[in-house]
């Protein structure tokens, strides 16, 4: 990944929901383990922690653990909620087998309005 895509809102939600799920399973969260659960690089994974460190969804200090900030734990849960919700409509829906609904929505998750996002949950309801 070139220092472009990380001006690219969704590459940095990936991250993002990333450093929440792993956040979920153990509060020490490495640059390494983002790298690995991602499949990026280390210095890719690095300028992309800069550039949330510089938006205050992470503290880290330098070669530390990880850490969400309040406003990091909210935006990431917010993600990874949209991508669990995608993933069961489209599954319920679509009858789409489970792991292209998984790709399929976390591709999506990032471009849906909150609009969308009510009504998926609103069909899902019923």
């Amino acid at each position: 990944m070139s220092k472009e895509a990380f001006t690219n809102n969704e590459s940095i939600e990936m991250y993002l929901e990333t450093i929440y799920r792993l956040h979920l399973e153990n509060p020490n969260v490495r640059m390494s383990d983002v790298a690995s659960a991602l499949g990026v690089t280390k210095p890719s994974t690095h300028t992309a922690m800069s550039v949330l460190k510089k938006q205050g969804m992470i503290e880290q200090q330098r070669y530390g653990d990880i850490h969400l900030t309040a406003e990091g734990i909210e935006k990431g849960k917010s993600i990874f909620y949209r991508h669990q919700l995608l993933t069961r409509f489209l599954q319920q829906t679509l009858d789409l087998d489970e792991q292209v609904a998984e790709n399929d929505a976390c591709r999506i998750e990032h471009v849906l309005s909150e609009t969308t996002i009510k009504a998926i949950e609103s069909k899902l309801s019923h």
